[in-house]
């Protein structure tokens, strides 16, 4: 699935090098790579080039409609011995948590962090991780 991802991916990147990224970007879905099951965090620890390939893919291509999703992620403290995929999370830094702020633990948060957002959080509330900085949102709930 990687390699046809890949292509297309290309494509868009060989495209915008004529028509500009804008152009092509308008005309084409967003490419979203969902991880959900452990097990491939384990697959990505154990081949090394599979891992690299994604890694790769993530840092060229994320200006073309391309992300990647990683769920079911446990909310615990990354150490130095976390899978390399899990290291990869801990150093982008973007999160989509739906935890009161001190309870998270899957990144590091700050006393004023903790302070500003001590209200608890509602059914379908989160916060938004970007680069450190957190903001609450609200997810649309389906009765």
């Amino acid at each position: 699935m990687l390699e046809a991802i890949e292509k297309e991916l290309e494509s868009r990147k060989e495209m915008a090098r004529t028509h500009g990224l804008e152009a092509v970007l308008s005309k084409k879905a967003l490419i979203m790579l969902m991880i959900e099951d452990e097990n491939v965090f384990t697959l990505l620890k154990n081949d090394v080039n599979l891992f690299n390939k994604l890694k790769n893919m993530i840092k060229q291509y994320k200006d073309y409609k391309f992300i990647v999703i990683c769920s079911n992620v446990e909310n615990a403290n990354i150490s130095f011995s976390a899978t390399p995929l899990m290291k990869e999370i801990k150093d982008y830094n973007n999160f989509m948590i739906f935890e009161d702020v001190a309870e998270i633990k899957i990144m590091s948060t700050t006393m004023k962090q903790q302070r500003e957002e001590k209200k608890p959080l509602k059914l379908g509330d989160g916060f938004l991780a970007l680069g450190g900085k957190l903001e609450r949102i609200r997810t649309i709930l389906k009765d």
